[in-house]
């Protein structure tokens, strides 16, 4: 079961009842999936968005209805404010328990590499997210990567190395690369004179085929 959960009552649709369920202190939202009619909701405001700070979209929420009872789902898209950044809408996922589900898990990078402390390299990630799949009781929050394990630059942390219960499988290439730490750049300074560039202004070269004033006829 869930661990954490929020309570929702229905509401009316419509932009002007969505205005208005903004307007009370509450953020309209969908509840969909698996064969069960869409419910329109509304969350508290303040409620919600103290759960999605601690949470985001990986963990499973018991969403209780007022009226239907209580359901399992994923937080599975927020909406916000293109100028206040306030969230304006969300929609819920209902899961089923005894099915898999695919989503996409952060990757949390920890340690520190030696590569880059010790030999001045410049840590490269590929990947800030991949995408799991598991049942919904198996679901986790984030993966670790450990830079510890980046001692020289030849040292690659591929999708295979990322550490991940059985219960979970990444949908990605195993030979996928994650991060890794380059050598750092070292710019040669380019010294540019007068004299190796460019001729100095005002003079010519001599004339070695012997043409010229030489072969001027002398009246």
């Amino acid at each position: 079961m869930a661990s954490y959960k929020l309570q929702s009552s229905k509401r009316e649709v419509g932009s002007k009842a969505a205005a208005e369920v903004l307007a009370s202190g509450y953020i309209p939202a969908e509840v969909y999936g698996h064969n069960q009619p869409n419910f329109h909701v509304k969350v508290d405001q303040k409620d919600f968005t103290k759960l999605f700070r601690e949470i985001g979209e990986t963990h499973l929420v018991e969403l209780e209805i007022e009226g239907e009872g209580s359901f399992n789902v994923l937080i599975k898209d927020v909406q916000y404010h293109p100028v206040t950044d306030r969230i304006e809408h969300v929609d819920f996922y209902i899961v089923k328990m005894d099915e898999k589900l695919t989503t996409q898990v952060p990757l949390e990078f920890v340690g520190t590499a030696k590569a880059v402390k010790e030999l001045g390299g410049v840590l490269v990630k590929t990947k800030s997210e991949v995408k799991i799949s598991c049942l919904p009781a198996d679901l986790i929050s984030h993966i670790e990567v450990d830079l510890s394990k980046l001692n020289t630059f030849d040292d690659v942390i591929h999708i295979k190395d990322l550490p991940v219960p059985e219960s979970v499988e990444i949908l990605a290439d195993p030979d996928e690369v994650v991060c890794s730490v380059v050598p750092p750049k070292v710019e040669k300074a380019k010294v540019a004179t007068s004299s190796e560039s460019e001729e100095p202004a005002g003079e010519s070269k001599p004339d070695e085929s012997g043409s010229g004033d030489q072969d001027s006829k002398k009246e």
